[in-house]
């Protein structure tokens, strides 16, 4: 894939992005304010660059986006955004699924939740996208 290094540093939102709410959730709080000003670059680039695609009716507003973009590039923060290359979308469920796949004799089967989306109920605490 070709990068056009002219278009990282474009501002792909004109309006200002919700990203100190977004790093209030619980796994965040613990990062320095360094690593998080460098976390909220790198999920900056992340969402010029990838397409967060909500599927079966999921609402995705500001909030819940810039919260993806961060979660997914936590795990890369010391090795930088190209290792989340090879993928230009993000599909997103409202509801937990299991899905399999089959490849020759092997068969993967894998099962994707929605706890960080899911709704908080009345009277519990949990973590709310």
């Amino acid at each position: 894939m070709i990068k056009w290094p002219w278009k990282v540093q474009e501002s792909a939102h004109q309006t200002a992005l919700p990203w100190q709410e977004a790093l209030s959730i619980p796994l965040l709080t613990c990062l320095t304010e360094q690593e998080q000003s460098k976390l909220v670059t790198l999920a900056e680039r992340f969402l010029q660059q990838k397409r967060l695609v909500p599927l079966q009716g999921f609402e995705l507003d500001s909030l819940r986006s810039c919260r993806i973009a961060l979660l997914f590039c936590l795990p890369v923060l010391e090795l930088g955004l190209e290792w989340l290359d090879g993928f230009h979308e993000v599909l997103i469920y409202p509801a937990p699924f299991v899905g399999s796949m089959m490849n020759g004799k092997t068969i993967s089967v894998w099962c994707i939740t929605n706890v960080l989306f899911s709704q908080v109920r009345a009277g519990s605490k949990g973590l709310s996208f």
